[in-house]
């Protein structure tokens, strides 16, 4: 199974990942860690975390299949961690 990595600042309308029809299913972590590393104002942290939130209901809208480690998952794990996690849970051996 082939996954699609889509980060806070890749929330394009029209995601490169959407026009390729070897992935299987788009992975969105919130990262706990990621937040507490950068020196962002809590008001981006808040648009973030909208902006991926929003994207993830996009996609399933658009019925493509969305995994989604949120930040109550993720607390103290890097997103390097949370994807190797994710991709082991879901059985992905290709990441886009």
């Amino acid at each position: 199974m082939k996954a699609a990595l889509v980060l806070a600042t890749q929330l394009f309308e029209r995601h490169p990942a959407l026009d390729d029809s070897d992935i299987d299913v788009f992975l969105i972590v919130e990262s706990d860690a990621a937040f507490r590393r950068r020196p962002y104002h809590a008001h981006k942290i808040a648009l973030l975390l909208s902006g991926l939130r929003h994207t993830a209901d996009r996609l399933e809208g658009a019925g493509r299949r969305v995994e989604r480690l949120t930040l109550a998952h993720t607390e103290g794990v890097g997103v390097g961690a949370a994807v190797k996690r994710m991709l082991r849970e879901h059985d992905i051996d290709g990441l886009a």
